[in-house]
């Protein structure tokens, strides 16, 4: 039997290849070869990113965690004994991933698109970029700003004209935007 009904556990997306996150702990009344104990992870482990010692319980960081991906896994972990007929049991372990205030912030999409026409007036809304981020950001545009045509917002991520476009001229740019955590 399981120590408890089940488990919890967070981990920083930013964590570690191997860092531990959460430890399940099963007894038997056995003695012997018999009371050894063998743990797997049975189900829930989507893109196999965590993984279990089989002797100590103890659930780790197998692969790089995405929290825009997936922010929540509810494992299903089984305790076997090494008895002539062995027994088992299962619990759920829910492991929560979290994203820490000094992790750096995320785009929500790689590639951000907008189509404006040239006679759109200054100041008009070309688009909006945002972050997933525990803590407030700065944008800044860093490249492809042809002419200084362009302004961002560095609260808000919003990117608006700054002077008249020309397709003839200039018919299309390529901004790079960075977001930077407050942290």
């Amino acid at each position: 039997w399981f120590t408890n009904p089940s488990y919890v556990g967070r981990v920083f997306e930013s964590a570690a290849l191997g860092s531990a996150v959460v430890q399940v702990t099963a007894m038997d009344k056995d003695k012997g070869q018999n009371a050894e104990i063998i743990y797997s992870i049975e189900s829930g482990n989507v893109g196999n990113v965590f993984m279990i010692d089989s002797v100590l319980g103890t659930i780790t960081v197998s692969k790089e965690l995405d929290y825009n991906k997936k922010r929540e896994y509810e494992l299903m972990v089984k305790a076997t004994d090494q008895g002539s007929k062995p027994l088992s049991a299962v619990t759920s372990v829910l492991i929560f991933v979290t994203v820490s205030d000094n992790a750096a912030p995320k785009f929500a999409m790689k590639e951000y698109s907008s189509e404006v026409s040239e006679t759109v007036n200054i100041g008009s809304w070309i688009g909006l970029v945002t972050v997933h981020s525990q803590s407030s950001v700065v944008y800044e545009i860093k490249d492809g700003n042809t002419e200084d045509s362009f302004d961002i917002n560095p609260n808000s991520g919003v990117i608006t004209t700054k002077k008249r476009l020309d397709f003839e001229s200039i018919p299309s740019y390529r901004l790079v935007v960075q977001g930077t955590n407050m942290a």
